[in-house]
């Protein structure tokens, strides 16, 4: 029996800076594959850049959906070093109107060596120790993780929808775009890197951004898993 393992993160501000550019004032409207296993190895206290052959494709599954509405807006914002003094720096900030941004990760092991590692994880995640600490992608940005459950994955066929965020490889036929209640978003994140921080491996990906499914017309979306009652795919 396949295991998933559901946590929630979330946090007042985030920004998740475009892989390709250090000094990006953009943000993706979501973390990242790199930057949920970058979450879980400050957890876990593992030295920088030393987790990405282990937590790879190969041997972690992540899954991604939004668990709140998210919007973005400019915002300018100082930072002060001993050299140059302050430093203005406009950047793209993502918020929730109400209170929190929030999403629902979804991990699951391929081998026993990684369901270890992940089963510690979430140990400290229940007893609320959070390692080196959890940043929704920078350090101002302070973030939370809960544990919601763990449960079985089912892999089922010929769907036409699916409620997480998806790669456009899995989705064959065209997208619904008749509902004008749905706003969808496509956006290119890295999803491995080399040890060294080069990038291995990066894919086009699509969102629903008002918290309903991704649904494709006279066609379907391959490699999809029914996870806690909702349709899920991986990054």
């Amino acid at each position: 029996m396949v295991i998933a393992h559901i946590i929630k993160l979330s946090g007042r501000l985030a920004h998740w800076r475009k892989y390709y550019s250090n000094m990006s004032s953009l943000s993706y409207y979501y973390p990242s594959r790199t930057n949920i296993i970058g979450i879980i190895s400050s957890v876990l206290e593992l030295s920088y850049d030393s987790y990405y052959s282990l937590f790879s494709s190969d041997n972690l599954c992540v899954a991604l959906s939004l668990d709140s509405t998210i919007y973005k807006n400019t915002f300018t914002i100082n930072y002060r070093s001993k050299k140059s003094g302050i430093t203005q720096v406009i950047q793209e900030i993502l918020f929730n109107e109400s209170y929190n941004l929030s999403y629902l990760i979804y991990l699951v092991s391929e081998n026993d060596q990684t369901e270890k590692l992940i089963t510690k994880f979430i140990d400290k995640v229940k007893v609320r120790h959070f390692g080196y600490g959890v940043y929704l992608g920078q350090r101002q940005f302070k973030g939370d993780l809960e544990y919601i459950k763990s449960c079985e994955v089912t892999s089922v066929e010929n769907i036409d929808k699916v409620d997480s965020i998806c790669s456009k490889d899995n989705i064959f036929g065209k997208l619904d775009l008749d509902n004008p209640n749905k706003c969808y978003n496509l956006d290119t994140l890295p999803v491995d890197f080399f040890e060294n921080r080069q990038l291995k491996d990066k894919k086009e990906f699509i969102a629903e951004l008002n918290l309903q499914p991704i649904k494709v017309k006279e066609g379907h979306i391959k490699n999809v898993f029914l996870i806690d009652d909702k349709y899920i795919s991986y990054m």
